[in-house]
């Protein structure tokens, strides 16, 4: 009697699979957790404002933003680990738009308290995620990078981490693993995103709050990252576009 994979299988995956990754990505995963680090710091580091302030709603609305943030990243790095890519772009979706809402929300922090309660700005319009992406220089981002992204939360047959491995014409049930298996390209492309979202992150926190830059010491490793943008895109001028684009996100 043929013998089908169990949950015991899919966890020996995962184990092969995070052995893959890191024999792969393992350096640059490495730095990624010193960027994780300083964002940790900021965190902590972050000099909260007195509630009569003009920047009050604005400032605790990006504060809970950022504390999300080490868990999330981790989070991502943890399931493209383990072969589960459609959840990692998920959350890698998941914070791209977030960036885009604070950056949208610190030049319109008076329809943060409307736009949680029902989605509109404080004239009463809705906000849709492509204004907001607009409303920050970015609007062409959205139909490149967003809608690429989404497909990944819907599962198309591109994202899947099941793999089907033949369609039988003459069976109307497939052949299939419902094991996951390592994917350079689909781990590439996550540790691709995770480069440009931690350094946008990184690269808006003086902008959104004050703190002693002194006492984080993010310095150096933000210019690690600005180098390794650099780097992708001479080393594949092909992905020109993407890199230009992700660009016109974080660096606005």
């Amino acid at each position: 009697m043929k013998r089908f994979p169990d949950y015991n299988d899919m966890l020996n995956a995962n184990l092969r699979i995070f052995e893959e990754t890191h024999q792969k990505f393992g350096k640059g995963l490495k730095k990624y957790e010193e960027v994780i680090n300083v964002l940790m710091k900021i965190c902590y580091r972050i000099v909260h404002v007195d509630k009569n302030s003009q920047h009050f709603i604005f400032h605790t609305y990006a504060s809970y933003k950022y504390y999300e943030l080490p868990i999330s990243f981790r989070s991502v790095i943890t399931l493209m680990e383990q072969g589960l890519y459609s959840d990692s772009f998920n959350l890698i979706r998941s914070l791209l738009e977030n960036l885009v809402k604070l950056k949208y929300f610190h030049k319109y922090p008076e329809s943060i308290e409307n736009f949680e309660v029902n989605g509109k700005d404080s004239s009463g319009k809705r906000i849709r995620i492509v204004d907001m992406y607009t409303a920050i220089g970015a609007g062409e981002a959205y139909s490149v990078i967003y809608k690429h992204l989404s497909k990944f939360e819907h599962k198309s047959f591109g994202s899947e981490t099941i793999q089907l491995n033949k369609l039988s014409q003459s069976n109307s049930n497939p052949d299939i693993s419902l094991i996951p298996v390592f994917s350079l390209q689909l781990a590439g492309a996550l540790m691709n995103y995770l480069m440009y979202i931690l350094y946008g992150y990184l690269n808006s926190a003086p902008t959104f709050f004050s703190y002693d830059e002194k006492l984080v010491g993010g310095q150096s490793i933000k210019s690690w990252l600005q180098n390794l943008i650099v780097k992708h895109k001479e080393k594949f001028p092909e992905a020109s576009a993407l890199s230009e684009t992700m660009n016109k996100i974080v660096n606005q």
